[in-house]
């Protein structure tokens, strides 16, 4: 079952997409890609949306095949976002020189270039986008300057619940730039279900446990985690979770007969460990007194891994999020 990157023609769309991938359900780990988005979509984050459809390639029956949406203008509208860029860390290097490269000297670039080369908006967008990625990459920006916290948190919150260190791996994410608020947002994509970690084993990857060294971001990841343990184990999650699965996974049992529904007891146990050994075993209080928030206005150049900044004469103090 090969996989296909397609783009309708005009401006047609299938399912409200114009660009999408077809590919084997066994990818994404059959119906659990589809629980992580879920659960990132009931916590207000942004989404892909996935459908299971039957593919025929010139007269071939391919049988079941996964739709999954791309980085596009289309995701953010299904998401209630304005029109903005979505930008990634260019992990080619890294796959031609190996570890030499990572997300801390690697290029960032984003997704429709050539959308964006046609609007003046968007290309200003691009800039500050890029900047703040880069400004944090390169250790010049705070987490909390770059990334909107309580989103940053829950995304982080949401992976170490299932266990998804694939999905923080650097070369994964994707970042919404949200024009509003002048920081990026995460989206979530290819979490490899099916290699999701034992849930006593903490997630080691360079990205996450470097921006949870951030106070404000490290807060919001607590405060997400209680929030998303609490709806475990008192079945408010499960009970969604279980109702969207028996509506998309019903046809994966009519081709792959050994396939189960997942195990919510996996869950159960998952949130119940890191509610006692996370959450609970926390200082309650931090200090949030020398943490400052600058309006930031970034211009990338042409080069790899520079960048101008310019600070605005306006410091904003951060707020505590609420517990």
């Amino acid at each position: 079952k090969w996989s296909f990157r397609i783009k309708t023609s005009g401006k047609k769309a299938l399912f409200g997409m114009r660009r999408f991938s077809i590919q084997n359900p066994y990818v994404r780990g059959f119906q659990g890609q589809y629980l992580i988005d879920e659960t990132r979509r009931i916590y207000g984050l942004v989404s892909l949306r996935r459908k299971l459809v039957n593919v025929v390639v010139n007269g071939n029956r391919i049988g079941l095949m996964e739709v999954e949406e791309h980085f596009s203008k289309e995701l953010l509208e299904s998401n209630g976002r304005k029109e903005s860029v979505i930008i990634r860390f260019d992990e080619s290097d890294s796959w031609e020189f190996g570890r030499l490269y990572d997300y801390t000297n690697t290029m960032v670039d984003p997704f429709r270039q050539g959308r964006i080369n046609q609007s003046q908006t968007l290309q200003q967008h691009n800039r500050m986008a890029i900047g703040l990625l880069r400004g944090y990459s390169d250790g010049v920006l705070a987490a909390s300057d770059a990334f909107e916290v309580s989103e940053m948190g829950m995304f982080l919150a949401i992976n170490r619940l299932w266990g998804s260190q694939h999905g923080v791996r650097w070369g994964n994410l994707r970042f919404y730039f949200n024009p509003y608020i002048g920081k990026l947002q995460p989206i979530g994509y290819d979490d490899n279900f099916h290699e999701r970690r034992q849930y006593n084993v903490p997630i080691k990857d360079k990205f996450f446990t470097k921006v949870l060294q951030d106070k404000l971001v490290y807060q919001a990841y607590l405060t997400a985690l209680r929030k998303l343990t609490q709806d475990v184990l008192k079945g408010n999650l499960i009970s969604q979770l279980n109702d969207l699965e028996k509506q998309y996974a019903t046809p994966l049992f009519t081709e792959f007969y050994l396939l189960q529904r997942y195990n919510y007891s996996d869950l159960k146990k998952r949130a119940k460990w890191i509610s006692e050994n996370i959450v609970t075993a926390v200082a309650e209080t931090l200090d949030y007194s020398s943490i400052r928030n600058a309006h930031i206005y970034l211009v990338k150049r042409n080069l790899r891994a520079s960048y101008d900044l310019q600070f605005s004469s306006r410091f904003i103090s951060h707020g505590v999020y609420p517990m």
